[in-house]
């Protein structure tokens, strides 16, 4: 079994391809677009495999093409996931959360969260994370970053690293970055 993250995958929303450039270059239209993410998201992940998605999956008519992913999946809801959640487990989600604390290994606990530890401009929203002694992996901020070291911040979004980032991957970064 492996672990794997992504973030802000947006499936279903025309305007993300006038947002983020990249995309629109990618992917053309947004079939297209939603497409291609589900077929990636199913070359890294298998059956047996867990799928953490920190946030903003896509619009509500968008939600079914979830259920082609093999991974067991588990929403870290974000600022754009305002459906039920009777909505997000009939598009095949095992689990719903706002936060989450997990074990990588045995040395490694990270804290997911849709948004980032310093997101001042989305101070309002009820879960934003609190500051911890702990790394964590987030979206929400589309292309601004990959990894603030100073704050302890991974973004696993989407725009990002075009692909779920593997639990594995991360640990054997924090392990260079700290030597544990």
């Amino acid at each position: 079994m492996n672990i794997y993250f992504t973030a802000d995958l947006h499936l279903g929303h025309n305007k993300i391809l006038l947002y983020e450039k990249n995309r629109l270059d990618k992917y053309k239209d947004i079939s297209i677009h939603d497409h291609k993410i589900i077929k990636t998201l199913n070359h890294y992940c298998n059956e047996g495999d867990i799928l953490y998605i920190l946030g903003d999956i896509g619009w509500k008519h968008s939600l079914f093409s979830l259920k082609n992913i093999k991974a067991t999946k588990v929403l870290i809801k974000g600022n754009h996931d305002k459906e039920s959640n009777k909505k997000y487990y009939e598009a095949g989600f095992a689990v719903i959360l706002d936060q989450a604390i997990i074990n990588l290994n045995k040395n490694i606990r990270v804290k997911l969260s849709h948004f980032p530890y310093d997101d001042l401009p989305h101070k309002n929203f009820d879960n934003m994370p609190m500051e911890e002694d702990m790394w964590l992996l987030h979206g929400h901020i589309h292309n601004k970053y990959k990894i603030n070291l100073t704050r302890r911040t991974i973004n696993v979004g989407w725009d990002k690293w075009h692909r779920p980032i593997n639990g594995n991957f991360i640990v054997n970064l924090l392990t260079k970055v700290y030597m544990l």
